[in-house]
């Protein structure tokens, strides 16, 4: 069946519609069959007599006219046609059926507190089998498109589809300037639908849907926009949802958001898919042939005392997921997490800055250096923040009970003193991208490993940098096997109860206090817990602090590579140049707040001599002030 009716369809001939209209007395309900050309059955051939019976073609005639009049008015026009189209899919729709296309668009307008209900071609409905009306209530029974516009200070749109006359039928409410607002029950409800609601927002709309701050539904739910069952939201205009209640966009099912420009203000959950959520359309993927322009998906939310998207199911292992694809993502959490899920969170691409709450800002201090994402910080081993009243206690930016991978995209953390970066249950992946990190707490903690394959990671945290924690095991690691990562901490900056292990990238740790902790921190039970086997590495700390064993219980082939020295005093302008005194590596920042610093280089496979205060030209600026190549000028060896 057409989504519109094709128009030479609409235009039904005058001769036809006349005929409809004056030939024929009003019949009663028992004569409609829809069996028009006297066969015994109603089938695709009475379908098509109809049309070419309205079309006027010649030699077209009805054996039985009266089972036509399926609108049961006494005449016959397009509208039994499309009746009797949409019957004859009831009969033969079965779950292993093709998805049937819906049938026409209609247009609900609230104005004036009153409701409008038009068809395709904008004729008023005074009554329709598949909408209903009480007051400003609109509830949609059959499967369509509905377009919706106007303004209602007590509205509600209802979807409420009888699942086993429609088992895989899909109901589309387009919102095309809409502003509806009920204080009472969620302004949009989706009770019931066979396979999906989807919420298309119309290019160049903008809507805004508002509820009350204290309501229940009927079945005891609360959210703007409540989906019982899957929903899908996408176009390209703008929807804002101001949930003064609780949660913004709610399914109990799979929620999906493949484009538009969608902002919520939260007093609760953002957003919310109980068995998942997916932000992107996947297909829009390279790795799936897509093109990976996502530039007409933007969203905005703020949570006030809640989530700022997240998925909640416990109860079945292949739910509760989170999926970004794509699009550009602002996420304002003040008393709850940026991104929850329970099984897996997966970020594939896209922008995404999270801004959670735990105390003030992680990195206030000021330093003698400066980077891409802002300098080196003050040292002095003290708390940056002074305001207990703006502790919340602890909230991630980027959580999950099971694992977390990152395969592209931007990421940026920021948040307050009892704030975390990223926080996994199981194994942290990072894969690619380009992710910064500025928190109070831990900066990227998993209670399981944590794998660095790749991508450029900028950490600043007021914890532990990186942390694999829980009980000491042997089957815990912190490996790093490529990438870059530029990590400050005020504890440990790589801390691992189980093993560390370098096997490729380049990594530049520093610590930023003098006592009780590590710049690499391995499990003291194990028997070699560190292991230099390739890559890059720069630890700067305290002498007495850079690695939590002593330099002959590093494991690894290149462990002899490893260069340290425990007293050079002030540190500046550090470089790594090797026999032919090609230049390594050129740290252009300085450390001066202690009395002493200590240094371990371990440059891999490479021999390589390490000089302070150096002077070096034609380097390659690789990230914030981290160099790489270039002329060796001089300098002050110290090692």
């Amino acid at each position: 069946m057409q989504k519109r009716m094709k128009s030479k369809l609409a235009a039904v001939s005058l001769a036809a519609m006349m005929l409809g209209t004056s030939a024929f007395p009003a019949l009663a309900a028992e004569s409609v069959t829809g069996d028009v050309n006297g066969d015994g059955t109603f089938n695709i051939s009475d379908v098509v007599l109809l049309q070419k019976w309205l079309l006027a073609v010649p030699n077209t005639t009805l054996a039985d006219w009266k089972a036509a009049d399926m609108y049961e008015d006494g005449r016959l026009d397009v509208f039994d046609l499309c009746l009797m189209k949409r019957e004859l899919l009831n009969i033969v729709n079965t779950p292993d059926s093709p998805e049937p296309e819906t049938s026409a668009v209609y247009s609900i307008i609230y104005e004036n507190n009153a409701v409008t209900v038009k068809d395709a071609d904008g004729k008023a409905l005074t009554q329709h089998d598949g909408i209903s009306i009480s007051g400003q209530t609109v509830t949609l029974t059959t499967p369509g498109e509905y377009e919706i516009s106007g303004k209602s200070e007590s509205g509600q749109i209802v979807v409420d589809v009888d699942k086993s006359t429609y088992p895989n039928d899909k109901v589309e409410l387009i919102l095309n300037g809409l502003e509806l607002s009920n204080t009472s029950v969620s302004p949009v409800y989706v009770a019931n639908v066979g396979d999906e609601c989807v919420i298309t927002v119309k290019s160049g709309s903008v809507n805004t849907i508002t509820d009350g701050t204290n309501y229940t539904n009927a079945d005891g739910s609360v959210g703007t926009i409540y989906s019982c069952d899957d929903l899908k939201i996408k176009g390209k205009g703008t929807l804002n949802v101001n949930a003064n209640c609780g949660d913004g966009i709610v399914s109990k099912n799979d929620l999906r958001i493949f484009n538009g420009t969608i902002n919520v203000n939260a007093a609760d959950d953002a957003i919310r898919g109980k068995d998942s959520v997916r932000i992107g359309d996947p297909d829009k993927l390279p790795t799936n042939g897509g093109d990976g322009n996502y530039d007409a998906l933007i969203i905005t939310v703020v949570s006030e005392n809640g989530d700022g998207i997240k998925s909640n199911e416990t109860d079945n292992p292949s739910d509760g997921f989170v999926t970004v694809n794509g699009g550009t993502l602002h996420i304002t959490a003040n008393n709850g997490d940026g991104i929850q899920a329970e099984t897996e969170l997966t970020i594939n691409s896209g922008t995404i800055n999270v801004e959670i709450s735990g105390g003030n800002s992680g990195n206030t201090g000021t330093g003698s250096g400066s980077g891409s994402w802002g300098g080196w910080k003050d040292n002095t081993g003290t708390s940056d923040d002074t305001s207990a009243s703006t502790d919340m206690g602890n909230t991630e930016g980027i959580k999950s009970a099971g694992n977390i991978t990152v395969n592209g995209g931007d990421v940026t953390v920021n948040g307050g003193t009892s704030s975390k970066g990223f926080k996994a249950g199981g194994k942290i992946t990072l894969n690619n991208g380009n992710m910064k990190v500025n928190v109070g707490n831990e900066g990227i903690e998993s209670k399981s490993n944590i794998e660095i394959n790749g991508g450029f990671i900028d950490l600043y945290a007021g914890d532990d940098g990186f942390n694999v924690g829980g009980a000491d095991s042997a089957d815990k690691a912190l490996v790093m096997n490529g990438g870059f990562v530029y990590a400050q901490a005020r504890a440990d900056v790589m801390d691992s109860n189980g093993i560390i292990e370098f096997s490729g990238g380049t990594a530049v740790l520093v610590r930023l206090s003098i006592t009780g902790n590590t710049v690499i921190d391995g499990s003291d039970g194990m028997s070699a817990p560190i292991s230099f086997n390739g890559g890059r590495v720069i630890a700067i700390g305290s002498p007495k602090d850079l690695w939590s064993q002593d330099v002959a219980g590093y494991g690894g082939e290149y462990a002899d590579k490893v260069i340290y020295n425990s007293n050079v005093g002030t540190l500046s302008n550090i470089a790594a140049v090797d026999t032919n005194e090609n230049v390594l590596s050129f740290l252009n920042a300085s450390y001066n707040s202690f009395n002493a610093y200590g240094i371990l280089y371990a440059p891999g496979k490479v021999d390589a001599a390490l000089y302070n205060n150096a002077e070096v030209s034609g380097s390659t600026n690789i990230y914030s002030d981290y160099y790489e190549g270039g002329t060796f000028e001089s300098g002050t060896q110290i090692k």
